[in-house]
C-alpha cells in the first residue's frame, strides 16, 4: 500500500482509539510539505497543496483531525 494512503489510515485508527478514550485535546503537527516549494511566505489558513506523495498523505491526515 502507498504512502498517501496507509498514513492516513493509521491516523483514522488513531482516531478512533483517542475518541474510545475521551481525550479531549491532541496536538498534531504537521509539515512545511503540504505547501507548493513556492519560496514565500505562508499565512495560517492558507490551503495545502502538496506535490510529494508525503505531504499529500500529511495533509490528507490533517484533515481527518
Amino acid at each position: 500500500m502507498r504512502v498517501e494512503k496507509k498514513f492516513p489510515q493509521k491516523i483514522s485508527l488513531l482516531i478512533r482509539e483517542i475518541e474510545k478514550m475521551a481525550i479531549k485535546k491532541v496536538l498534531f503537527i504537521s509539515s512545511t510539505s503540504v505547501y507548493q516549494p513556492l519560496n514565500k511566505e505562508v499565512k495560517e489558513g492558507e490551503e495545502g497543496q502538496p506535490e510529494s506523495l508525503s505531504g499529500k498523505a500529511i495533509l490528507s491526515a490533517e484533515e481527518l483531525f
